[in-house]
C-alpha cells in the first residue's frame, strides 16, 4: 500500500494484491501509527460513556453538579485517554498478529475494535 495524502494535492492512495490477502493487517499498519501520535498530542477529550470505562474512572453522579455536562475530576481526560490505549493495545496485536493472539488477550482485542468503531467520529483535534 502506498499513502500520500499532502494538503492541497490530490490524496494518492495505491494498493498491491497482497494488501488484499489481509486487508484488517494492512489497514491496522497505518492506523497504529496515527493512534499513537493522536494520544501523543491529545489536545481535548470528549465525553465517553461510562460502561467503557473501568468502575474507578467512572463519574460519581452523588457530587454536586450544576449540570450534566460538568467534569467532575481531571479523570475526564484519564478516560479518553483510557479508550485510546485500548484501540492502540487492539492495533497492536492485529500488526503483530504473526505472534500468537493469545498474548494479547482475544476479549482485549475484539473489545479495543469495538471502542474504535464506537469512537470514530471523535478523533480529531
Amino acid at each position: 500500500m502506498k499513502v500520500n495524502i499532502v494538503p492541497g494535492e490530490p490524496d494518492v492512495i495505491e494498493f498491491i494484491p497482497e494488501d488484499f490477502w489481509s486487508l484488517d493487517h494492512t489497514l491496522s499498519k497505518v492506523i497504529l501509527p496515527a493512534l499513537v501520535k493522536f494520544r501523543e498530542d491529545l489536545q481535548g477529550a470528549p465525553f465517553v460513556d461510562q460502561e467503557d470505562v473501568p468502575e474507578l474512572m467512572r463519574i460519581k453522579y452523588d457530587a454536586p453538579q450544576d449540570n450534566q455536562w460538568d467534569i467532575d475530576d481531571d479523570r475526564h481526560f484519564a478516560r479518553w485517554a483510557y479508550i485510546l490505549d485500548e484501540m492502540i493495545y487492539a492495533f497492536t496485536s492485529n500488526v503483530h498478529m504473526d505472534d500468537e493472539l493469545e498474548n494479547y488477550g482475544v476479549e482485549r482485542v475484539q473489545r479495543g475494535m469495538i471502542l474504535f468503531g464506537k469512537y470514530f467520529r471523535h478523533l480529531w483535534v
